[in-house]
């Protein structure tokens, strides 16, 4: 080949709107199985929500796991699993080391996305969790700040207690 013949290439060249095009499809494509995924784990939300309702706690919590295995992080999803672990089979509340740990996991992980329920759990069971009377009073300041009455009024008495 001399120094004036260029070898052809072999990659095809796209164009700026054919790549375009196609990375829309594509994101569109995930976002459908994001949305298909979520519709999914709200369906297990349900049925274990109505296993709950019947006094059927074991079924409730395989419910509540199948969700979270599609989408793990489903606040609600993760603070009914969290309840369903400290019920057993009657409906009576449990505890052990492996799961207190789980469920701890689990209301900080709701508690931090922004979860009223949670940021009160954890205010109001802080020394089962072990948390300093400085770091509950953060929880029950976020919640607060969400605008319910009880808990500004809750946490007034925290300060004025000299918790907080």
């Amino acid at each position: 080949m001399s120094d004036g013949e260029r070898k052809p290439s072999t990659l095809a060249v796209a164009s700026h709107g054919a790549l375009c095009l196609t990375a829309a499809n594509s994101l569109a494509a995930r976002a459908r199985t994001d949305l298909r995924t979520r519709e999914e784990a709200a369906e297990w939300l349900e049925r274990g929500i109505e296993h709950e309702t019947r006094g059927e706690w074991i079924r409730a919590r395989e419910c509540f796991e199948q969700g979270l295995l599609l989408d793990p992080g489903n606040c609600k999803l993760q603070n009914l699993f969290a309840l369903a672990l400290q019920t057993d089979a009657d409906g009576v509340s449990v505890s052990d080391p492996s799961t207190d740990q789980l469920v701890r996991v689990f209301v900080l992980k709701c508690a931090e996305q922004g979860s009223m329920w949670a940021q009160i759990w954890l205010w109001s069971s802080h020394e089962e969790f072990l948390i300093e009377n400085a770091q509950a009073a953060v929880w029950m300041h976020k919640a607060a700040e969400q605008g319910n009455r009880d808990y500004v009024r809750a946490l007034s008495g925290v300060y004025l207690r000299g918790d907080g």
